[in-house]
């Protein structure tokens, strides 16, 4: 996902942050285009690439972690 492109990023666990992304997306006019572009890559995505993210991401945690 990418920031303002297919979706809106806030900061984990901030409340405050996610209630004004989401008031900020009600707001705009243009909300369908973010909806769209997101539809869009969503339906270009597989399971095969989602579960190469997320295994990607673990295992940098991972890495992390040991570091």
């Amino acid at each position: 996902m990418d920031h303002l492109s297919t979706g809106v990023l806030y900061p984990p666990g901030s409340t405050r942050d996610l209630v004004g992304a989401v008031a900020a997306v009600a707001a705009d006019p243009h909300r369908h285009l973010l909806g769209s572009e997101a539809r869009s890559w969503a339906l270009r995505r597989t399971w095969a690439d989602a579960v190469d993210e997320l295994l990607a991401r673990h295992l940098a945690v991972r890495a992390g972690a040991r570091a």
